[in-house]
């Protein structure tokens, strides 16, 4: 067997170097001959055939398929054991969509820093895909072209955002040399390469973006076919009987089973969270607020700092998800959920050096995990794992009940938040320091993101969702920006009172009114914005709490888009 002879081989190697511990190597070779396609889809592993290969005991290869199945690359399935899992073209789309994010950010950050030489060294590497294409070697070009990406984000130096982008690579590395297997498509990758050098070497940031999506929508085309053929090759399980007997060892309890679709779910959820921080970020330009191309009426934030605050919070991302699975009773769950909060801000204050740049999302988003989790184990009937459902917008039951799960989600939010102001609010008379909230509160009596959440998050339940729905259909391009402006115009942002007082804060929601009602083409929104963004800079003010507001809205439209029933 060809995929046990390289792992063989590949630990025996591994082995000999030193330095590693056993399992971490088995888990290496594992993920090896998994992503470049040597164990194929659908092909069961068996922990003892395994194990019996390498001359080990079990437990290496157990706990290496149990990193590999968190890590998305096997999947256990009842009856059969763990498989080596399909890659879907809902996985595909999402891989690409972070991509798109990460990479304009990654790479405006490396065009700032960049001089004369890094450009000359990054030409060159450009050179040597030339040669490679020329030479017909299609492991050169693709070498070339990941060296490139590698080099643009160490030049853009943001470590953690490389690391996510390498393992988004490496997932579908496997289709890469189907998706550009003729010679004009090698042709024009290579061009988008070409021109995206130029366009960084000329500062040129709006064009910047256009190209990079662009190249990464044609890549992600081909892909998707490349993934929907092999789905076509594998869609029957074919396992011989002799094996079945060998699955006993991988059979699941109940309570097993409801934990490992804990599991699964959990990490989907903080999957969704994640992507929701990072697409705001995205959005841009925006009025006073950090975006790809510039800080903002922030002196102390850049774009890096914003990914690596969110990358940072992942892990409180799948523990606020994880406690609403563990307790569904709201003000207990709240409680916990406010604590791990704490921690997560520590977490954030250590990625970003002391800055605060995503304390409103720990709080809002955090909230919204603990709130969907409890309500999908409550309804019971909920399911995210088999990808969106086809038409389910179309079908008015299926959206009738969506619109079910929406309202039990902002149920439990207001039991989970009933009295929030009360108890944290008490007694400010007799406080020596007041924060930010609290003075606000007392100078304008405006209470900010607690009532809005004691409320269960009106503004954005129902009629923010419903608008970002209306805007994908007539503004597809600008939707989130004038959802933006919707949130601006109606959010209680105590972050404006805070930079610009009373006045600031008034203007800000009149003139974000004002953009909204005059129903401005694409073009001209954009304009208007950047003259937006030069007034929130000119008077200090950045809407933080509107752009927080924004993330949890792209985290529920991709939930929402997720729900199936059973």
């Amino acid at each position: 067997m060809a995929e046990k002879d390289r792992l063989v081989q590949y630990c025996r190697t591994e082995s000999q170097k030193g330095g590693k511990t056993l399992s971490q190597i088995v888990y290496e070779g594992l993920r090896m001959v998994i992503l470049d396609g040597t164990i194929p889809v659908g092909e069961r592993i068996n922990e003892k055939v395994y194990a019996d290969s390498l001359n080990i005991s079990r437990t290496p290869i157990r706990e290496a398929l149990r990193r590999a199945e968190e890590e998305g690359l096997v999947e256990y399935i009842p009856q059969h054991g763990y498989m080596v899992k399909n890659i879907k073209a809902e996985d595909v789309a999402e891989i690409y969509q972070l991509r798109k994010s990460l990479d304009t950010i990654a790479t405006i950050n490396a065009a700032k820093k960049m001089g004369d030489k890094e450009f000359k060294d990054l030409e060159g590497i450009l050179n040597r895909g030339e040669a490679a294409y020329e030479g017909a070697s299609l492991e050169g070009l693709t070498s070339s072209w990941k060296g490139f990406n590698e080099y643009i984000y160490e030049q853009a130096q943001m470590p953690r955002l490389q690391s996510i982008v390498s393992t988004l690579y490496e997932y579908l590395s496997r289709f890469r040399s189907l998706s550009i297997n003729d010679r004009q498509r090698r042709r024009a990758a290579l061009d988008d390469h070409w021109v995206i050098y130029h366009y960084m070497k000329e500062q040129r940031f709006d064009k910047l973006q256009e190209v990079i999506y662009k190249h990464l929508a044609t890549s992600e085309k081909h892909i998707r076919l490349a993934v929907e053929r092999e789905s076509q090759q594998n869609n029957n399980l074919d396992v011989p009987e002799e094996e079945l007997s060998l699955a006993e060892d991988f059979q699941l309890s109940p309570s097993q089973s409801v934990a490992v679709k804990s599991k699964d779910e959990t990490l989907l959820l903080a999957q969704l969270a994640e992507q929701g921080v990072l697409r705001e970020i995205m959005v841009w330009p925006k009025p006073g607020l950090v975006d790809p191309t510039n800080n903002g009426a922030h002196d102390d934030m850049t774009p890096k700092l914003f990914v690596e605050s969110a990358t940072a919070l992942f892990p409180y991302f799948i523990q606020a998800a994880q406690l609403g699975y563990n307790d569904q009773r709201p003000q207990p769950l709240f409680q916990a959920l406010r604590q791990a909060g704490v921690e997560a801000e520590k977490d954030m204050f250590q990625a970003t050096g002391g800055v605060n740049t995503h304390k409103g999302i720990v709080f809002s988003m955090g909230i919204f995990l603990a709130a969907t989790a409890a309500v999908m184990v409550t309804h019971g009937d909920i399911d995210l794992l088999k990808g969106p459902c086809p038409q389910s917008d179309k079908h008015p039951s299926l959206h009738a009940e969506k619109e079910k799960v929406l309202e039990s989600i902002q149920t439990m939010i207001q039991n989970m938040t009933q009295g929030l102001i009360t108890k944290d609010w008490a007694n400010l008379d007799q406080k020596s320091q007041l924060t930010h909230g609290e003075k606000m509160y007392l100078e304008y009596g405006i209470k900010g993101i607690r009532e809005e959440a004691e409320k269960g998050y009106p503004t954005l339940i129902m009629a923010g969702l419903n608008f970002l729905k209306a805007m994908r259909q007539n503004h597809p391009k600008t939707a989130e920006h004038r959802l933006l402006l919707y949130l601006m115009s109606r959010v209680e942002d105590t972050n404006v009172l805070k930079r610009g007082g009373i006045e600031a804060y008034h203007w800000l929601q009149l003139t974000s009114r004002q953009l909204l009602d005059q129903d401005l083409s694409d073009h001209d929104l954009i304009k208007e914005l950047d003259r937006f963004n030069q007034a929130c800079i000119y008077y200090n003010v950045s809407p933080g709490g509107a752009a927080d507001l924004l993330a949890v809205a792209l985290f529920l439209e991709k939930f929402m888009e997720k729900i199936i029933f059973k």
